[in-house]
């Protein structure tokens, strides 16, 4: 009895140590965000706020593109088309039309979640954070974005995009701007130092280039969304590009029409609502300049070639002004 009482307490013993040792050794938890109020202040809730997002791209008339010049002109005939349903804008360059800013905030009231684009060369690079350093200290911007899916594209490393947030971080006059950059959801999942450098997460899907149906797409984004937050250690999470196509080759079960285009963009709102999750959708208008008219990529706005509004867009969109005018009536 001597020996059996002396077997328990002996296996009681290994097992205390066992789990006092697996404590002291356990990783502590991600620190989880708390934003402050102010900084709160600068994210959209959709379900406050019932307008879109929307990535905008000044490069619609004929002739134009990236490095061309665009007219104020151009930018106020895009922005009347937009801001009826639209209160924030997401841009992809600083220094290429620095106008789009002042012109954007002051006479359409938008939120602007301001892009440097990054090449990669350090030289070239440079020119384009001071430029979003300079918007950002002259109050025109509310959320930066330095790159692009870059790092999906092999342009540059991890590395080379976080020390360029560094060096925005460190040159801002207003700390409290939330600097990021923006990939696609694989680059953010396989990256927890990524997702540690940065104030807030900022990712890119399309459920078109993984094959799959318009009528499916909500679900395959609501999960890849769903990974994504859970990942975030409490940071914000922000959509910044999603949409599927009107136009263009097919792509495995992924028909491009303008019937499957509005259907995905309706249900991905309605879900944002729902979900208190912003959005931001690809995109403000047609680029002509990325291929011909029988390519994909031309075929993503909700504006078209002319900068108004396609016709697949009008009922949902009149839906969306409607939800709008009916919230603030009642406020």
């Amino acid at each position: 009895m001597i020996k059996k009482a002396a077997i328990i307490i002996l296996g009681a013993l290994i097992c205390i140590y066992a789990l006092t040792m697996a404590m002291l050794y356990e990783q502590p938890e991600p620190e989880t965000a708390v934003l402050s109020d102010e900084t709160q202040a600068r994210y959209k809730n959709p379900g406050v706020s019932r307008k879109i997002s929307l990535n905008f791209s000044p490069y619609y008339e004929n002739g134009a593109s990236p490095g061309s010049a665009v007219s104020d002109e151009a930018l106020r005939r895009l922005l009347n088309s937009v801001a009826p349903f639209c209160d924030t804008i997401r841009t992809f360059s600083a220094a290429e039309y620095e106008s789009l800013y002042a012109i954007g905030k002051r006479e359409y009231n938008m939120r602007i979640i301001a892009g440097a684009w990054l090449s990669g060369s350090a030289e070239t690079d440079k020119t384009e954070l001071d430029a979003l350093i300079r918007l950002a200290d002259a109050g025109l911007a509310d959320l930066l974005l330095v790159g692009s899916e870059g790092i999906y594209r092999g342009d540059y490393s991890a590395e080379y995009a976080l020390q360029c947030i560094a060096y925005v971080r460190k040159s801002l006059a207003d700390k409290a701007i939330p600097v990021s950059t923006s990939d696609t959801a694989g680059v953010w999942l396989e990256d927890a130092s990524l997702i540690n450098s940065v104030d807030f997460l900022c990712y890119t899907y399309y459920p078109y280039f993984e094959g799959i149906p318009a009528n499916k797409g909500v679900k395959a984004f609501e999960e890849t969304y769903g990974k994504l937050k859970k990942r975030a250690n409490g940071k914000p999470v922000i959509c910044s590009e999603t949409a599927f196509p009107d136009g263009g080759e097919k792509m495995g079960g992924a028909v491009p029409s303008p019937e499957n285009s509005v259907k995905y963009f309706s249900d991905v709102y309605d879900w944002s609502v729902k979900a208190q999750a912003e959005v931001i959708f690809f995109e403000a208008v047609n680029e002509a300049w990325k291929g011909s008219p029988d390519s994909v990529e031309t075929h993503w706005g909700i504006c078209d070639n002319f900068g108004s509004v396609k016709y697949q867009y009008w009922e949902k969109l009149l839906e969306i002004i409607k939800q709008e005018v009916s919230k603030n009536g009642k406020q």
